[in-house]
């Protein structure tokens, strides 16, 4: 690629997208992903870092993209940072993938209501009634009265 650089510059996309392309053969996703950018293949390096797993890679890259493009990844990332409890950044990308119900449901499983009706407070009242009712509907089937 380097020298390519030098000599034929005209190859070095071409030649950034087989090199990504060997390494994921390679099992080298982690490394895919960033030749996959030189080349300007958007949805090869999204998916090379999410099998990297590559969280903020993954963000950054779909920023890249028209937002409706972009929504399913940052919902992805959200789920992630959930699973590992970092609900703050999780929240950040529900929001960003136009997930709040997903966002307000992640708050009322870890009992976080406030945070939860924050949320709730930017969706429309329809949708609001609809969550609220299922989650009491939950609790209740769980035993938690007082909480539904």
């Amino acid at each position: 690629v380097d020298l390519s650089r030098q000599f034929a510059p005209q190859r070095v996309v071409f030649l950034e997208e087989e090199w990504g392309d060997w390494l994921v053969s390679q099992k080298q996703v982690d490394a895919a992903s960033y030749h996959y950018i030189e080349a300007r293949q958007n949805q090869k390096a999204i998916d090379a870092a999410l099998s990297a797993r590559q969280w903020s890679n993954v963000v950054d890259i779909a920023e890249s993209f028209p937002p409706e493009e972009s929504k399913p990844y940052f919902i992805k990332v959200a789920s992630h940072y959930e699973s590992i409890r970092n609900l703050e950044q999780a929240e950040k990308l529900f929001i960003k993938g136009g997930a709040l119900q997903e966002a307000v449901e992640m708050y009322t499983r870890v009992n976080r209501w406030e945070d939860a009706h924050r949320i709730a407070l930017h969706m429309s009242a329809e949708d609001v009634n609809v969550l609220y009712i299922s989650q009491a509907k939950r609790l209740e089937n769980e035993g938690k009265f007082k909480e539904a």
